[in-house]
C-alpha cells in the first residue's frame, strides 16, 4: 500500500488548538476535513459513502499496551490503523455513553464510557481536545432530542437539526477558522426563474467559451422519496381514501431540497417546485379538478463534496416527481479529477429510520394549489 505522511494533518500549535476549540463551542458547528478524505482516496482506503471525516490525528496511543495508531472519526464510529493496514472501526457511536478528557503530564487522555471502559492517549500534542471539544457539541444536540435522556449519539438527529458543516480544504484552512481569518468566497449566482432563464446557463454564451476553472462546495441534501397519491376531495383524504398513482424514478437517491455552500456560505438554496420547469414525467392537467398528494419521506442530511463549473445556474437538470439528482455545472466527488454528474443511491445507515411528511396540492387550470389539512 502507498505510504503517506499523515503527520502533515497534525495541529502542533497549542494556541491554534485552543483556537479552534473555542470557535467550535461558541459556533456549535461539525468540522468537515474534506483533506482527510482526499488522502485515503489517494491511498486506496475504502471510506464509508458519503460519510465525511469530522476529526483525524496520526499518532495515538490505544489502549493499556499503548498501541500507536491514527484515529478517524466520521458518523459511523473511530477508527484506527493500529489492528492492521486499513483502517478499522474499533467503536460505533452505539456503544459510547460518554469521554473524558484530562492532561498527565505531557500527555491528553481521553476515557471512553463504553460496556469495556478504555482510554487513549497522545503525547506531545494536543489535537485530541478538539475530538472532546466535537463530542459534547453532538452530545448537547443529542440528549436536546432524546427524551429517555440516552447519552448515546443518534446522528438521524444531530443531522436533522440546522447544525453547521463547514468543509476545509486543507488543515491550513481549518487553522484559519480558528483564528476568524478564513476568507470567504462569494459567487454571483442567479435564479434562473427571474430572467426566464432555459435552466442551463446564467449567460448565452456558447458552452466551449465558459470558464474551466472548477470551484469546490459542498453540496447539502436529504436523499428522499417521493409518492404521489390522488383523490377527488378533503373527505377522502381523512378517510385515507386515495389512489397511489406513481413514484419517482430518483427515489432512494434524489433530493427535492438542496443548499450549496462555498467556504461555509450559501451560495444557492433551491426547493424543486411540484411543477418545476423540467419536469419530465408530471402532466397536471390530467388531474384537473382532483387533489395531489405527495408523500415525502427523506434520510438524514448529507454533506456531500462537489465542484461547480462558472457560468452556470446550479438548478436541476431534470426531475422526476419533484426529485432532482443532476444538476447543471455540478459535479460530485472528492477529486476534481474523478468526477460524477450524479448523486448516487444512499445507503442508510443501520438502524436509520425515515421521517415522512404529506403535501396537498388542489389543481386548478392545470397548476397546483398548495393547502393544509383543517385540524
Amino acid at each position: 500500500m502507498k505510504k503517506f505522511d499523515f503527520e502533515k494533518f497534525d495541529i502542533n500549535d497549542s494556541s491554534a488548538i485552543e483556537r479552534i476549540c473555542n470557535r467550535m463551542k461558541k459556533e456549535k458547528i461539525i468540522p468537515f476535513l474534506s483533506f482527510i478524505n482526499e488522502a485515503f482516496e489517494e491511498l486506496q482506503v475504502e471510506i464509508e459513502k458519503l460519510h465525511h471525516c469530522y476529526f483525524f490525528t496520526s499518532n495515538v496511543l490505544f489502549g493499556p499496551k499503548e498501541i500507536p495508531g491514527y484515529l478517524y472519526v466520521n458518523m459511523d464510529g473511530f477508527y484506527t490503523d493500529c489492528l492492521g493496514e486499513d483502517k478499522k472501526i474499533f467503536l460505533s457511536w452505539d456503544y459510547l455513553n460518554d469521554m473524558n478528557i484530562h492532561e498527565e503530564n505531557n500527555e491528553i487522555v481521553i476515557d471512553f464510557s463504553t460496556e469495556t471502559p478504555f482510554k487513549i492517549k497522545e503525547v506531545n500534542s494536543k489535537n485530541l481536545k478538539i475530538l472532546y471539544t466535537f463530542y459534547k457539541n453532538i452530545r448537547e444536540l443529542a440528549l436536546n432530542r432524546n427524551d429517555n435522556g440516552d447519552p448515546r449519539i443518534n446522528w438521524n438527529w444531530v443531522l436533522d437539526t440546522d447544525i453547521e458543516t463547514p468543509m476545509f480544504s486543507t488543515v491550513e484552512e481549518y487553522i484559519l477558522w480558528g483564528k476568524g481569518e478564513l476568507l470567504e468566497m462569494a459567487i454571483d449566482v442567479h435564479n434562473a426563474n427571474q430572467n426566464g432563464f432555459d435552466g442551463k446557463t446564467i449567460n448565452d454564451s456558447n458552452s466551449s467559451d465558459k470558464s474551466n476553472s472548477l470551484i469546490k462546495c459542498t453540496f447539502e441534501y436529504r436523499p428522499t422519496s417521493i409518492y404521489l397519491h390522488t383523490c377527488d376531495d378533503k373527505n377522502d383524504i381523512e378517510d385515507g381514501n386515495y389512489e397511489l398513482i406513481g413514484e419517482s424514478d430518483y427515489n432512494g437517491t434524489g433530493t427535492n431540497i438542496y443548499d450549496i455552500k462555498v467556504n461555509d456560505k450559501s451560495i444557492l438554496k433551491f426547493e424543486v417546485p411540484v411543477d418545476y420547469i423540467e419536469e419530465e414525467d408530471l402532466d397536471l392537467s390530467e388531474l384537473e379538478g382532483r387533489i395531489l398528494i405527495r408523500e415525502i419521506s427523506y434520510w438524514s442530511k448529507q454533506y456531500v463534496t462537489a465542484f461547480l463549473q462558472d457560468g452556470y445556474d446550479y438548478l436541476p437538470g431534470s426531475s422526476y416527481y419533484g426529485l432532482a439528482f443532476n444538476f447543471n455545472g455540478v459535479a460530485f466527488g472528492v477529486d476534481a479529477e474523478d468526477l460524477v454528474d450524479e448523486l448516487e443511491e444512499y445507503v442508510p445507515r443501520e438502524r436509520e429510520t425515515q421521517e415522512v411528511y404529506f403535501e396537498y396540492y388542489q389543481i386548478v387550470d392545470g397548476k397546483p394549489i398548495l393547502f393544509e389539512l383543517d385540524e
